[in-house]
């Protein structure tokens, strides 16, 4: 198996946001963190950001949730 830092940043955030969809927020946030570190100018970043507020949500880390929304306040090309 592939670490994560081997696997395309594609490939990590469908495997965040498949944590995310079979409620495993601990994981995806996780995941969600170390993509955005790793990969800052990835095509999806607005998406990672939400998958990861969204994450941090489940776990009440709210302060968390804030600061991952907080860039898309001004993103235009998010939907």
């Amino acid at each position: 198996a592939s670490k994560p830092a081997e696997m395309s940043p594609s490939r990590r955030y469908a495997v965040a946001t498949g944590f995310l969809q079979r409620d495993l927020p601990e994981l995806a946030l996780a995941e969600y963190q170390s993509l955005l570190r790793d990969a800052p100018e990835f095509a999806q970043r607005d998406a990672a950001r939400y998958g990861l507020a969204v994450a941090a949500y489940r776990l009440k880390q709210y302060d968390t949730a804030a600061e991952a929304l907080a860039p898309l306040t001004d993103a235009a090309s998010f939907d």
